[in-house]
């Protein structure tokens, strides 16, 4: 029963009342506080999956570059070399040779060349790895940058017209051959060259 000028509210069964303001302020809030949340979350795992790919797309053109530059290298049996080094050593690469052979390709203008010498002191008085100087200028020029660089102890064959690097189809420094006992080139590599890489591969050239 309703008096004069009162409209009856009908309250169906099952309804819910209407939520007082602050209530759909809060749920409202809370659902934006659990969106951030989530956005929060994904966030760094998006950023591990573009760096990843990134990464992995750096990879495949690095070892694209390392293919192209290394089709033209000399394989099989290595190009005889009966050159003399800097200090007058006899340096035999191939038959004739009387144990395997690291051969390190390099350039006194090659950045990469320059950020590896450093690995190369460690081999310093070691005639199984041999360096050669391509397209560095005469013998005097090239002896002051070995100075200049600590590897003066090293076995440095200069190759100051290419006609070494020539043989062996280098066309970028620096490059890396592997040569066994037998003078058969067992892997060649193109760019910065750890010591560590480099005992590497000479242990592979003492392989048989």
């Amino acid at each position: 029963m309703t008096t004069s000028g009162d409209t009856p509210t009908i309250q169906r069964s099952g309804d819910e009342p209407p939520a007082p303001d602050g209530a759909a302020a809060e749920t409202s809030a809370d659902a934006s506080a659990n969106k951030r949340a989530s956005n929060n979350e994904a966030a760094p795992a998006a950023k591990v999956r573009r760096a990843l790919i990134e990464v992995a797309v750096v990879l495949a053109v690095v070892v694209g570059i390392r293919a192209l530059q290394s089709r033209s290298h000399a394989s099989g049996q290595a190009p005889a070399i009966r050159v003399r080094a800097l200090d007058g050593r006899e340096v035999v690469i191939g038959a004739g040779a009387d144990g395997p052979r690291v051969l390190w390709f390099f350039a006194t203008w090659c950045g990469v060349c320059r950020a590896s010498e450093h690995n190369l002191r460690a081999f310093a008085g070691d005639p199984s790895v041999v360096l050669v100087a391509s397209q560095s200028g005469d013998d005097a020029r090239v002896r002051a940058f070995v100075r200049s660089e600590g590897l003066e102890r090293n076995i440095v064959v200069n190759d100051p017209d290419g006609t070494l690097a020539q043989r062996y189809g280098v066309r970028s420094f620096p490059t890396t051959f592997a040569i066994d006992r037998s003078g058969a080139i067992r892997a060649t590599d193109v760019g910065y060259s750890s010591e560590l890489g480099i005992r590497m591969r000479r242990w592979w050239a003492s392989v048989r």
